[in-house]
């Protein structure tokens, strides 16, 4: 298993890549290896459901990194992000009952993030599998917000 980073580390090396009026994708690295990463959309290409905030998707941290802090590294420097740009909220999609979920869900919930109020919702995505063929994966999800600045959402 590689070296562990520690928050601070993972929080110093995570690295913002532009993407052009979408956003800006954040990457914490373990040496040459990615250990995780957030993708903060810009709010003029957010999903409606984002209400007008900036929007967090596709937060991952690989398997041997997971319950270190680094997820919350991660957020820390997107959200840091978002509030220093000017955005009064930001909010991201998450599965309602996946169990691969669950920390992900506590950690969200511990950090200020709150049910949008908009009900579940079935998101997925296709892909195709080793043979070639085109499959599709979906669950229930709930949209939560979280206030950068002022009152609690």
């Amino acid at each position: 298993m590689p070296p562990i980073p520690s928050t601070r580390a993972a929080t110093s090396s995570a690295s913002a890549s532009r993407w052009p009026a979408r956003g800006t994708y954040f990457v914490a690295w373990s040496g040459d290896e990615p250990a995780g990463w957030v993708f903060l959309v810009f709010p003029q290409h957010a999903s409606a459901r984002a209400l007008g905030g900036a929007q967090l998707s596709d937060l991952q941290v690989a398997a041997p990194y997971r319950g270190t802090g680094l997820g919350r590294a991660l957020l820390d420097a997107a959200e840091r992000t978002a509030r220093d740009a000017g955005w009064d909220t930001i909010g991201l999609s998450v599965t309602v009952s996946n169990p691969d979920n669950e920390l992900a869900r506590s950690m969200y919930l511990r950090r200020g993030y709150r049910d949008s109020g908009q009900g579940e919702y079935h998101d997925g995505y296709h892909y195709h599998d080793a043979a070639g063929v085109r499959r599709y994966h979906g669950e229930q999800h709930v949209y939560l917000v979280k206030r950068l600045r002022g009152a609690d959402f």
